[in-house]
C-alpha cells in the first residue's frame, strides 16, 4: 500500500472542470487508501463513519457519512468530499499512518486551488 503515494500524480485531469483519467485514476486511489486505511485500523465501514462523523463534530464540520457512504468510496462510485479527506486525513496521521495521510490532503484536479504566493506576498 505504500506504493499508492506514487500511484498516481494528484495534478492530473483536464483542467476544464471535469475529471480526466489522472483525476479518475486519483479516485481509484483514494478508493484503496480507504480501504487500506479500514484494514490497518481494523475497523468495519460502519466504524469508519462513525469515527468520521465524531471526528467532524469536533473539527466544526457538519458531515455525517454512513456505512452506504463509505461503500460507495471504497466500490469508486463517489470520491470522499474535500471535507471527508479532511476528516480522513485526521484519522490517519493520528494512527501514524501519514502515508495514506498524504494522500486524503492531495488535492483533485477538479478542485479550486488557492493561487501559491511567495512567503513576501509578491507572487
Amino acid at each position: 500500500m505504500h506504493g499508492l503515494l506514487n500511484a498516481v500524480d494528484p495534478a492530473g485531469g483536464t483542467g476544464l472542470g471535469r475529471p480526466g483519467r489522472k483525476t479518475d485514476a486519483m479516485h481509484e486511489c483514494l478508493s484503496r487508501a480507504v480501504v487500506e486505511l479500514r484494514a490497518r485500523l481494523r475497523w468495519g465501514q460502519q466504524d469508519l463513519a462513525d469515527r468520521i462523523a465524531r471526528r467532524a463534530a469536533r473539527m466544526g464540520l457538519g458531515i455525517k457519512p454512513n456505512q452506504v457512504c463509505v461503500s460507495r468510496w471504497e466500490n469508486c462510485e463517489t470520491a470522499p468530499s474535500p471535507q471527508h479527506r479532511m476528516v480522513l486525513a485526521r484519522i490517519a496521521s493520528k494512527n501514524e499512518h501519514e502515508d495514506l495521510a498524504n494522500l486524503f490532503r492531495a488535492p483533485l484536479r477538479s478542485e479550486p486551488t488557492q493561487p501559491h504566493r511567495a512567503p513576501d506576498g509578491s507572487g
